[in-house]
């Protein structure tokens, strides 16, 4: 009788052990060793290491850069109108070191001087610069092409600016 109580007892603290013990391991399913099956956490999760350096963000002005080749129509109105077909010639665009929103520009209608440009998206603005012989205006860029309205001041005492309007492609 006292191994069927014993017998009894030891069962009936088997099942209580077996049965009320929950698998331990680790349960982040971000850790490397993640155990499905464990149900309580025992601390043992490795976790990678968390990456210093994010990765860079993307410069839209990478697609933008480049050689393009320009073609555009000059006209002047007034007391000596002017109108003259321009081009084909080589427009150069680089970033050069500058902020997200720059580029420079060098060659149109055989400028030589590198011009600001702003970006706005796929638009830009070519900003005045006062007392110069040189452009300002504004354009587009769409794909592979680009397309400009520039005013040109010559600097004249009669006024005699002019208007730049022109498209390119790049090569």
């Amino acid at each position: 009788m006292k191994r069927v109580v014993l017998f009894f007892l030891v069962s009936m603290l088997s099942i209580a052990v077996f049965t009320s013990c929950k698998r331990s391991g680790c349960t982040y399913k971000d850790a490397i060793n993640y155990d499905s099956k464990a149900e309580v956490d025992d601390g043992s999760c490795i976790f990678p290491e968390p990456d210093d350096e994010p990765e860079p963000e993307a410069d839209v002005r990478d697609l933008l850069t480049g050689q393009y080749t320009c073609i555009d129509s000059a006209y002047r109105a007034g007391y000596e109108p002017y109108w003259e077909i321009l081009g084909p010639y080589t427009v150069n665009i680089t970033k050069g070191n500058t902020i997200k929103d720059t580029l420079y520009i060098n060659g149109f209608a055989s400028f030589t001087e590198n011009r600001m440009i702003i970006l706005s998206d796929k638009l830009f603005n070519v900003p005045n610069v006062e007392n110069t012989n040189i452009f300002s205006g504004n354009g587009s860029f769409e794909g592979n092409n680009i397309e400009y309205k520039l005013r040109v001041n010559q600097g004249m005492p009669s006024g005699g600016s002019y208007n730049l309007y022109g498209r390119g492609t790049k090569n």
